[in-house]
């Protein structure tokens, strides 16, 4: 695979959403991502701990065959 491997380029893309995002709402006087988890980790105590959990494990490729992320993009690639 000749320059940059698709591993790297996704977490270019997820650090690039996060800054973008945590930019704009820092410019537009918006809630950070950091401050909308904590929020709705407030209201949903048990499910998003969970979920990020979730992610974590998925990013981290801790799931392997039991991943549903994986899971799901594999079938939307069949299907696409």
């Amino acid at each position: 695979m000749s320059g940059e491997s698709r591993p790297t380029r996704g977490w270019a893309l997820i650090f690039g959403f996060v800054l973008g995002h945590n930019i704009w709402a820092a410019g537009t006087h918006r809630e950070m991502l950091s401050e909308t988890s904590k929020r709705q980790a407030l209201a949903h105590p048990v499910l998003v701990p969970l979920l990020a959990l979730g992610l974590y494990a998925h990013l981290m490729g801790y799931l392997r065959g039991y991943d549903p992320i994986t899971r799901m993009t594999d079938f939307l690639n069949r299907i696409f």
